[in-house]
């Protein structure tokens, strides 16, 4: 079982410092295949483990979480060994098989075994509600943040610039393909009126992913990987999350102040999208207006203007019935007032626009 995994982790960490005190090759070898042989027998540990979701085990204090933990961190021994450059160049086995192969594979599993543990737990303990997906959602966010946090104060295991876009721009789609998902829980708890409280998850995975979308304004404005071929397209595609993001995060901030049994997820939906949606996006266009020429960045009040007429055209083909007076009324003098101060911006600020765009065009 899980103490042969727990054995191999050992013995390849060993094995391999044994060969930096001896050169000895063939120990060199052994340590690795054992290595190969600790993570089969981890996954096969896994899958034996959670696999039967009918069965309580301990929270953390279980064999499949340690097994995990501790391959986790026998892995990333065996890179800080690796990091112990032999004399006379590169040895044979380095040929093979890389250095940050160790470094990598020890955060994955770490990665995976917390995944795996919070994904089973909250699936045995709320078998009826979608509370797997926030939680995991909550721990990779923090993974991740902690993951960037830590490696930007270690410059030895730094991250290249461009893997973290990567990884910033998958945390993001992740948390945009869970969205449907985690509004139909929240529902669910509001009408059962039970587990309400853990919801309050959600708002802490909020305040992370609006950490990404701050780190990859930070890295689009440092120009450090963003190619200038797909600049603009990546200022399309981070305002639009982020117009995404607020409207469901106001959303279920609106759910969870006003739902009770006169006020169904249903009703408050069809009086968010139509009355509160256009003012919250209004606000949003007129907030990327202001950075943009605050900042001079013409592609950002393109952006603006363009979440300007889409709102206008909701409003007035699709938002103009079935709403009460109050919201027409509040929909209609937040739009009116939000596009005079944006008329009045451009003029006041006209010959500077002017001027940035003839800078750029030589």
């Amino acid at each position: 079982g899980n103490n042969i995994t727990l054995f191999w982790a050992s013995e390849s960490v060993l094995l391999y410092w044994l060969f930096q005190k001896s050169k000895i090759r063939i120990i060199e070898y052994a340590s690795l295949i054992v290595w190969c042989a600790m993570i089969l027998s981890l996954l096969m540990d896994w899958r034996n483990i959670y696999s039967d979701e009918t069965s309580a085990i301990t929270i953390i204090a279980n064999k499949a979480f340690i097994t995990g933990f501790y391959t986790a961190i026998a892995s990333y021994v065996l890179f800080i060994l690796r990091n112990k450059q032999l004399p006379g160049g590169k040895d044979a086995i380095e040929k093979i098989i890389s250095k940050n192969v160790f470094r990598v594979t020890g955060i994955v599993l770490l990665f995976l075994t917390g995944s795996l543990e919070v994904n089973y737990q909250f699936t045995y303990y709320f078998p009826r509600f979608a509370m797997n997906v926030l939680y995991l959602q909550l721990f990779s966010f923090a993974f991740l943040w902690l993951l960037l946090l830590i490696t930007d104060k270690i410059q030895t295991i730094k991250i290249p610039i461009r893997l973290q876009v990567i990884l910033l721009a998958i945390g993001v789609l992740y948390y945009l393909v869970c969205l449907g998902t985690i509004t139909d829980l929240q529902e669910h708890l509001l009408e059962a009126h039970q587990f309400t409280g853990y919801f309050n998850a959600c708002w802490i995975t909020a305040i992370l992913v609006g950490n990404f979308f701050y780190k990859l304004i930070q890295i689009e404005r440092n120009k450090n990987s963003i190619t200038p071929a797909i600049s603009g397209l990546f200022v399309w595609l981070t305002c639009a999350g982020i117009i995404i993001f607020v409207s469901f995060e106001a959303f279920w901030t609106v759910n969870s102040l006003f739902y009770n049994d006169q006020n169904p997820p249903d009703e408050i939906q069809r009086v968010f999208i139509k009355t509160c949606l256009p003012v919250l996006w209004g606000i949003s266009s007129f907030c990327f207006m202001w950075l943009g020429m605050k900042y001079k960045f013409k592609p950002l009040r393109i952006v603006s203007l363009v979440l300007f007429l889409v709102t206008l055209l909701k409003l007035f083909i699709f938002d103009i019935s079935n709403i009460p007076a109050a919201g027409k009324i509040a929909a209609f003098f937040c739009l009116g007032v939000l596009l005079l101060i944006v008329s009045f911006m451009y003029q006041r600020l006209k010959n500077i626009i002017i001027l940035d765009e003839q800078n750029k065009s030589e």
